[in-house]
């Protein structure tokens, strides 16, 4: 009889503590709303303001070196630092990097990652008119609403932008391509080491793109083996996983928001193994420096079926299948590094002298995107889906959803996990 009631009690408990993830679900997702809705009336209220204002003042700084203070953390993790001090002795980028707050009455940059900057952050107490205050955002707006940053800190308080967008004051990329030096020459069959179809690597079930909605109607037609937290297969973090993954002719790379320039590693990682990477890029989210004839876009087929019948057809047709290589003759796919080069890039604007004395509208800026918005329709379509998934094996439990709303696994978190501190590990090892 006690070990019954244990169980009961037990049971009981477990029952509250799914009730209050419910619970917590379902205000977050409202707050989500309420976001978009600010958001939304502010943008209509402040549409005539520059996004960017401008000082007739200039800034002159005749030090011989600068000193980039990290304000917070990078995804939780206080090893950035590290790895930017090391990166910038090997590039030889001629700045001081530091994660010490008691420095900040001595930097010139002072810089803030949006998705730690949470609601009970302290902002520093010191700020000189010279020093430079730069929001750094690697997640897309849907991703960043709820830290509450928005809510407390002002709109006008940063100097620059750092991010994937290509109208940030310091552009910042997830990756990028170059011409090679010398042409290839030859011709290289990528097909013959491609003995399976579609590979997807998801860490996060739940999103705006509505990505597992797209995934549910391509699994109709052509096969796809699913790998993550949202999938049936594993996929170990090791290299392990590259050897599994370079088997596959097509890798799903949708992103997680359909916002502006928000091209993450997925697809780079994809380029770089040499697979064909399938993108859910909208008009506005299109990468202008992708490689010529690289991927395959979802949207530019007029249905899920079309594009798994152009699947089929590629994995039966080598020299098509090939076609999407041929870029490689000229090109080539910059190293893990590139998010890091761009800190270089940050350290040499800092040195130009003078800098004009501005800030940033961070909330309009934001705001000014083409994201499609979290909303609970959204959400219940996916859970619905996630339910009834048929493919996957995997039981569905609100625990489990819990642990999944969250964005995806960032490259530099990975490979920090793996007590990884060099920039090409981050880039090829990253599985998400």
């Amino acid at each position: 009889m006690k070990t019954s009631a244990v169980k009961c009690h037990e049971l009981k408990r477990s029952r509250l503590f799914l009730f209050l993830c419910a619970i917590f679900v379902i205000v977050n997702l409202i707050i989500f709303q309420s976001f978009n809705l600010r958001y939304t009336i502010y943008l209509q209220q402040n549409s005539s303001r520059p996004r960017v204002t401008k000082f007739g003042e200039k800034i002159w700084n005749n030090k011989t070196e600068r000193k980039i203070l990290l304000w917070t953390t990078f995804f939780l993790e206080k090893k950035w630092v590290r790895i930017l001090q090391e990166h910038f002795q090997r590039y030889g980028c001629d700045c001081n990097i530091t994660g010490n707050r008691d420095d900040i009455q001595t930097a010139d940059a002072v810089i803030f990652h949006a998705l730690d900057l949470w609601f009970w952050e302290k902002l520093p107490t010191y700020r000189s008119k010279e020093q430079i205050w730069i929001l750094f955002v690697a997640e897309s707006p849907p991703h960043i609403h709820y830290t509450g940053m928005t809510w407390k800190f002002p709109p006008y308080i940063f100097n620059w932008t750092m991010s994937y967008r290509s109208d940030s004051t310091v552009y910042a990329p997830y990756g990028r391509f170059r011409v090679k030096k010398s042409p290839g020459i030859g011709t290289i069959d990528f097909a013959k080491t491609k003995s399976k179809m579609t590979a997807s690597l998801i860490s996060n079930c739940y999103d705006d793109a509505k990505r597992y909605v797209h995934l549910k109607e391509l699994a109709k037609y052509t096969k796809v083996d699913f790998y993550g937290r949202c999938g049936d297969k594993i996929c170990p973090r090791s290299s392990e996983c590259d050897e599994i993954l370079k088997t596959y002719r097509f890798k799903i790379t949708f992103e997680n928001s359909n916002c502006r320039d928000y091209i993450t590693e997925k697809f780079w990682n994809a380029l770089y193994s040499n697979s064909i990477p399938l993108v859910n890029w909208k008009k506005d989210q299109r990468l202008p420096f992708a490689p010529p004839r690289s991927y395959i876009n979802i949207f530019d087929f007029r249905s899920m079926r079309d594009v798994a019948d152009y699947l089929n057809f590629l994995s039966t047709n080598d020299t098509e299948y090939n076609s999407f290589f041929q870029w490689r003759r000229d090109y080539e796919i910059e190293g893990g590094d590139v998010i890091w080069h761009m800190f270089c890039k940050l350290c040499r604007k800092l040195k130009v002298n003078p800098l004009d004395a501005q800030v940033v509208d961070y909330l309009s800026w934001m705001q000014n995107d083409t994201c499609q918005t979290w909303s609970v329709s959204i959400f219940l379509q996916t859970s619905s889906y996630l339910k009834h998934r048929s493919h996957l094996q995997r039981p569905i439990s609100l625990t489990y959803i819990m642990s999944d709303m969250r964005m995806d696994i960032d490259p530099v978190v990975w490979a920090l996990q793996q007590r990884s501190i060099y920039p090409n590990d981050i880039y090829t090892r990253h599985r998400s």
